[in-house]
Formats: structure tokens, C-alpha cells, sequence
């Protein structure tokens, strides 16, 4: 009877210590930032997935691979040059929901399903202090605008075309075209689901380069071929 007992105790204190060696992504969290991404944050943007991920499946894109280790993986995405076009240098840590064991993984490609990955840590923008210089003399007369002058700008299907680089990109044609003597009302900018407000707002936000405000009115349409034809 005392040996029958002594196995269920054994047996119960098994399951328990079982249960707590789960790690759940509140854990997987702590973990990435303050202690295996601790002196990232602010520098990069962080990524954890919103759920684990089986072993041996590959969680990157554009012909590289990245095979999740574990038989239960959290994931997480650092992107330590946000501002950049891909490809460019990025990590990849994964955490063992089973032990909390990690591995670090280099990659140069942002995930293959990035709706499966919620940020946890953005990068900050540096403050930039202005300089005052001498005043140039323009030699380039300003073009006259031409009525006559229609462009149509193309980005993104879905709301997970926000990342800077696009609004930057963006905001950088249309002033082009605008020198170029384009008027803002023949200019028609389809991003996204076509709200600027939704998709490029907050730590997201790019350069107003034009300085035309409220900022969000350039972007009118959405990036749907119904909105397009």
C-alpha cells in the first residue's frame, strides 16, 4: 500500500513538473526581452509568434531556409534594420515550449507568414536636430503644372504592406512626380486597404516629405484590382 502510494505521489509530482515546464508565450516574451534580447530593444524590431510552431517546418521566404528545431517552437523575428529594403541582415530566436531552451538563427529574409508574428518591441527613431546651412540658390526654375499629367501609384494588397520602407518610398515618388510638374489631384496612390491612417500610423509612420497636411490624404485608394481598374 505504501509502495502504491509512493508511485502516485512520484506519478503526480511527474505531471506537475510537467505542467510547469511549459512555456507559454507570456514566458517565451520575458525571456526574448529581457534576457536574450535585452540590449536589442529599441534598436530593432521584435516579432514573437502568436503561437508555437511545429519542428522542421520552414518559417522564411524567398528560397532560404530556416527549420523551426524544436518539437514546439515560439518564434521570434528581429529585424535590426527596419528602415531597409529585404533583403538585409535579420535573426531568428527559437524558444522550446517544452524547456525554454533557445536557438539564434541569421537569416538576411523577413518571415514567409508574417500575419502569424505581432511586434513586441519597435525600433526608435533616432532624434534628429536640425542644422542650419546657408540658403542655395535654386538654378531650376519650377516646372509648371501640367493638367495633362496623370500617375498611378501601386502598393501592397493587404494591411501588412505598412512597414516604413513603403511609405518612404512612396512619399519620395510622389514628391518626384510632383517636381516633375504632376498635379496632387492627378496623382492617385493606391496602398493597402487604402486608409493611410490604418496602415502606416503610429511607430509605423515614415517622412512627410511633401509637408502637405493633415498627412494621410495622399493615400486614397485602396491596392485592389477593382479599385485599380
Amino acid at each position: 500500500m505504501r509502495k502504491r502510494i509512493a508511485v502516485i505521489i512520484f506519478m503526480t509530482l511527474g505531471m506537475l513538473l510537467s505542467l510547469n515546464a511549459i512555456v507559454t508565450r507570456d514566458d517565451a516574451k520575458a525571456q526574448i526581452l529581457n534576457q536574450i534580447m535585452v540590449n536589442s530593444i529599441g534598436k530593432a524590431n521584435i516579432y514573437l509568434s502568436t503561437q508555437t510552431v511545429a519542428v522542421g517546418v520552414n518559417v522564411v521566404s524567398h528560397n532560404e531556409t530556416i527549420i523551426t528545431p524544436y518539437s514546439s517552437s515560439w518564434v521570434t523575428f528581429i529585424d535590426d534594420n527596419p528602415v531597409f529594403g529585404w533583403k538585409h541582415p535579420c535573426r531568428y530566436v527559437f524558444i522550446d515550449a517544452s524547456s525554454g531552451s533557445h536557438q539564434v538563427l541569421s537569416a538576411t529574409i523577413h518571415p514567409e507568414n508574417m500575419p502569424l508574428f505581432e511586434m513586441i518591441s519597435n525600433y526608435l527613431l533616432p532624434t534628429i536636430s536640425e542644422i542650419e546651412l546657408p540658403p542655395i540658390q535654386n538654378t531650376t526654375p519650377e516646372r509648371n503644372r501640367d493638367p495633362h499629367l496623370y500617375a498611378i501609384m501601386i502598393n501592397g494588397t493587404n494591411l501588412y504592406n505598412k512597414e516604413i520602407r513603403f511609405w518612404n518610398n512612396l512619399s519620395a515618388m510622389y514628391c518626384a512626380l510632383k517636381d516633375l510638374g504632376y498635379e496632387d489631384s492627378k496623382i492617385y496612390v493606391h496602398s493597402a486597404d487604402g486608409t493611410a491612417a490604418n496602415n502606416y500610423d503610429g511607430m509605423e509612420r515614415g517622412l512627410d516629405l511633401d509637408k502637405r497636411l493633415p498627412i494621410n490624404n495622399d493615400i486614397r485608394f485602396p491596392a485592389t484590382l477593382p479599385s485599380i481598374k
